[in-house]
């Protein structure tokens, strides 16, 4: 059975080292020890019988989050893994009074799971403020969670 969870540090550490190295996650977002997890960092983990097979983390800034991966290991992609792990990040941060996601770059998938592109510009004062050092330019799209979970799954039909 394939468990949705948040990290258990000491028991998942060296296997979610081992999916990120594997998929060439960079080594400044890496999680190198239990030391360097930001306690704004949100983890979850995909696990099937005691192995990791997917991870996502946000980073929590006052009342949102920045998406800053989600990584599922190669022979389980296509089985759409990753919108149930999505599914339960977003759901752990929607329950702690997270109500918008932000993510910087261009991503397909990204796009698919609902976020939507604008700019900096229209983005609400109170996170143009926090974010003021980390704008450089890249695509910035946004998920408003309420509108994420008011629409159907985009699971495969069964």
């Amino acid at each position: 059975m394939i468990l949705g969870r948040k990290i258990n540090v000491d028991k998942d550490l060296s296997k979610i080292n081992k999916i990120l190295k594997n998929n060439n996650i960079d080594d400044l977002e890496a999680i190198k020890s239990i030391d360097s997890i930001n306690k704004n960092d949100i983890i979850y983990v995909l696990e099937d019988k005691n192995r990791i097979i997917g991870v996502c983390k946000i980073t929590v800034h006052k009342d949102f989050g920045i998406f800053n991966y989600i990584v599922i290991s190669d022979e389980h992609r296509g089985e759409n893994l990753g919108d149930g792990l999505v599914r339960a990040i977003f759901n752990y941060c929607l329950r702690n009074c997270i109500k918008t996601i932000i993510y910087f770059g261009d991503n397909k998938y990204i796009i698919q799971r609902g976020f939507e592109k604008i700019g900096y510009s229209k983005l609400p004062e109170d996170i143009i403020s926090v974010l003021e050092q980390k704008i450089t330019g890249e695509e910035l799209y946004i998920c408003d969670l309420e509108y994420f979970f008011s629409k159907g799954c985009k699971c495969k039909e069964r």
